[in-house]
């Protein structure tokens, strides 16, 4: 996970990275679970909406793996929908899960 984290980094030849650096649009996608699709609005803060259909699979205060990894599917499921330019990587697909 870090050998692909680090070319997140804008820096050439780079062997770290920072936080933000994966957060970039079309790196890992790794916050789409709280963040709307650059698409549609201003993707580097938090959006409400998304969140709460997040949320929605979630049973409790304490989420288990399977809601967790249901809810994110379903985050990536809807920006595939709705959203024109949506290119996830399949490596970046799957980095997603396993942060899960």
């Amino acid at each position: 996970m870090h050998q692909f984290t680090v070319t997140a980094n804008p820096t050439w030849h780079a062997t770290t990275y920072f936080l933000d650096h994966p957060g970039r649009h079309n790196i890992l996608e790794h916050d789409a679970s709280c963040r709307a699709d650059a698409y549609f609005d201003d993707w580097p803060v938090f959006n409400q909406t998304a969140f709460d259909e997040t949320r929605s699979y979630w049973k409790g205060l304490v989420v288990d793996l399977d809601e967790a990894v249901i809810s994110r599917l379903a985050r990536l499921e809807t920006s595939e929908a709705i959203n024109p330019n949506h290119t996830p990587s399949e490596l970046g697909r799957q980095s997603g899960l396993g942060e899960v």
